[in-house]
């Protein structure tokens, strides 16, 4: 779908660049690149909430070592409103995340969902195991 260099080639995500080399980088991109990623992220902003929401527990996962700089965790968000822009979720405003869902993050955007201007989708499959 996205490739890691489609983020870091556009020219609003430059100042992002030093993090390329760095080893969480694409793990956390291909991680939200994910059709359950995006689908959690989407509901999430369904819901009224930041969707940045939809991923934290899976997110915080990947910081075992400790807590990431502000400027990484805001190259995240900037990563959510890129992957989520093709699927017809557009921010609306900064808000506070839910703090028993967070370690790492405080605030995160809020998005308007609307599928008619949507150029993907995501298809969900139910399965009874």
């Amino acid at each position: 779908m996205y490739d890691v260099d489609d983020f870091f080639n556009h020219p609003e995500h430059r100042m992002y660049i030093k993090y390329e080399p760095f080893y969480l980088t694409p793990k956390i991109f291909y991680f939200l690149c994910e059709a359950k990623s995006i689908y959690n992220m989407i509901e999430a902003a369904k819901s009224n909430r930041p969707a940045l929401e939809g991923v934290i527990p899976e997110i915080e996962d990947f910081f075992e070592a400790g807590m990431p700089e502000d400027m990484f965790k805001q190259m995240i968000g900037r990563m959510v409103k890129f992957i989520l822009r093709d699927f017809g979720c557009f921010p609306l405003e900064k808000i506070p995340t839910l703090k028993r869902k967070n370690t790492i993050f405080k605030s995160g955007l809020k998005y308007t969902y609307d599928e008619s201007r949507a150029r993907r989708k995501i298809k969900v499959h139910y399965e009874i195991v």
